[in-house]
């Protein structure tokens, strides 16, 4: 048997190869595809520059706002408005951060802190040194400047100036002040801090030595007539007997009203028309009252239904009263709702 080799080459192996990947790219075509990519490479170059400034904004605005948010809890919890000297270490406690990263941002540049000029804080006289409450809180607002572009001086500024700040648009500039940066460049955190003060009144109506004690400072006697301050949320409220032992002690997030009678403290009283959370003993001397009021007899009983819908209306009529903002014949409709509620409670105890 012979066999033979045949000598033809095969179609795919030892042939000559002419495409355009394999003998290159041509100088004149090189120089043609980097002229296109530096054309779409300028185009976009702006583009990219200024999405590269918006998420930087973007960013700074985020943490400005922590800062802000930092500011107020701090300031709450220390019970005190700090000084302009005490503000950034104040404000890098409450957002938990270095200084360092409250002063600059992460580009380096200065953030500045502005205090109102028109603050205004006056001391109640039983704030003693160490104590917090003040008599008269206005203007007790901040600003938390930052800019993405042009640097930020140090300069002071006027009132007029803070006010038109504060009442800034977004991609407005105030007339008349210094800064050469453009408006969106500009990051703006408002700090007002007067929703963050309560009222608190107290007295003691018997003059019997009562004492009451505000934040940490020292005790002092409950006057006869009302006496009334304002105080940041979170401020601790301890009532002493007279003895000095503690009997009350609260932490205020809302108005509050106090008055010593009877032997002991209670909230509120008829000598302040604003309503306030009533103790235990009010509700239980409130009860005693209105059981020894004698029954009426044409008093219907009535069900449980119209209980609620007479004690809805009483509860709007009585809310309505106590603000003051009660309409024309509204005194009339509290009487009304007022029998309403007596033949609710009645009916539904059993009392005839």
């Amino acid at each position: 048997m012979e066999y033979s080799l045949s000598t033809r080459p095969h179609p795919r192996i030892g042939t000559a190869v002419t495409s355009q990947a394999a003998r290159g790219w041509t100088l004149v075509e090189l120089a043609g595809v980097l002229a296109v990519l530096g054309l779409l490479m300028g185009l976009s170059a702006p583009t990219l520059q200024d999405l590269s400034l918006r998420e930087q904004r973007d960013a700074e605005i985020r943490q400005v706002a922590r800062l802000a948010d930092g500011f107020r809890s701090e300031v709450c919890r220390r019970g005190a408005i700090p000084e302009i000297a005490e503000a950034i270490p104040c404000m890098a406690a409450g957002a938990g951060m270095p200084e360092s990263l409250v002063r600059y941002h992460r580009s380096g540049q200065q953030r500045l802190l502005l205090r109102d000029p028109a603050m205004r804080l006056v001391r109640i006289p039983e704030a003693a040194a160490g104590q917090v409450g003040w008599r008269e809180v206005e203007n007790v607002r901040f600003l938390l400047l930052s800019s993405v572009g042009h640097p930020l001086g140090s300069e002071d500024v006027t009132t007029g100036m803070f006010q038109a700040l504060w009442d800034l648009h977004p991609g407005q500039l105030p007339e008349g002040w210094g800064w050469k940066g453009r408006a969106e460049d500009l990051v703006l955190g408002r700090i007002d801090l007067e929703p963050e003060f309560v009222e608190v009144g107290w007295r003691d109506a018997g003059a019997t030595g009562a004492t009451i004690l505000l934040g940490d400072g020292p005790a002092f006697q409950a006057r006869t007539h009302p006496s009334q301050g304002w105080f940041l949320k979170g401020t601790t409220v301890t009532l002493l007997d007279p003895q000095g032992v503690p009997v009350v002690r609260e932490v205020i997030q809302a108005p509050a009203r106090y008055h010593h009678e009877d032997g002991g403290w209670h909230r509120a009283g008829l000598w302040t028309p604003e309503p306030a959370r009533p103790s235990v003993q009010d509700f239980a001397r409130m009860a005693n009252r209105f059981l020894s009021i004698p029954a009426e007899p044409a008093a219907e009983r009535i069900s449980v239904r119209e209980a609620w819908e007479n004690f809805s209306r009483f509860s709007s009529a009585l809310e309505g009263r106590l603000r003051g903002d009660d309409q024309s014949g509204s005194i009339d409709g509290l009487m009304v709702a007022h029998g309403d509620l007596e033949r609710v409670i009645r009916g539904l105890v059993g009392i005839p």
